[in-house]
């Protein structure tokens, strides 16, 4: 299970057969010269704090991401833009064919809420869930966002806890557990 997929979501998501499912977004255009790309998002979407997500908030998740990024390559994108509270423009370095799967990787963050400092143990997502308790090292509690756009989802409340391999499968095997990852060996 990834964490940040509960909390976070992306303008678009791409499943196994390559197709784009927009998320935040409703749809995208590319200029001819493929340096710009357009983008609205959705009107009804709000942060688990209750703030409206806009696209100010995309453009700085963008903008942000490239100037601190070490892990992922931003260097074909120049800057991000927000036109209006449901436009926001990404100028491109270079045409980028697969910037749609660029979009599918990066949560927006809430402009309002972000401090590099602090944000990481306390995230503020527009995802499913929102974190209601991190016992470092030992477990993660999650709750549904009540103001989630999309379906609610199924469960209420999940809790992973962080164990090691062996006590995980013992605990899965016991009933203790729903569901216990391991590694393929």
């Amino acid at each position: 299970i990834s964490l940040s997929r509960q909390i976070y979501e992306p303008l678009y998501w791409i499943n196994d057969e390559g197709e784009e499912i927009p998320m935040l977004a409703t749809q995208y255009s590319v200029s001819e010269d493929g340096l710009t790309w357009t983008v609205t998002i959705r009107d009804d979407v709000s942060f688990t704090d209750g703030e409206a997500l806009t696209a100010s908030d995309v453009a700085f998740t963008y903008n942000t991401v490239k100037a601190a990024s070490s892990v992922n390559d931003f260097t074909m994108l120049d800057h991000a833009e927000a036109i209006d509270n449901t436009t926001v423009v990404f100028h491109m370095v270079t045409p980028y064919s697969i910037w749609p799967y660029t979009m599918a990787i990066v949560g927006i963050l809430p402009e309002h809420a972000y401090d590099p400092a602090t944000y990481g143990s306390h995230p503020i997502g527009s995802g499913r869930y929102t974190l209601v308790q991190w016992d470092r090292g030992q477990q993660v509690i999650l709750e549904a966002n009540p103001n989630y756009y999309g379906e609610a989802p199924k469960m209420r409340r999940v809790t992973i806890l962080f164990m090691e391999e062996d006590a995980a499968f013992l605990a899965a095997q016991a009933g203790q557990v729903d569901v216990a990852y391991t590694s393929a060996t």
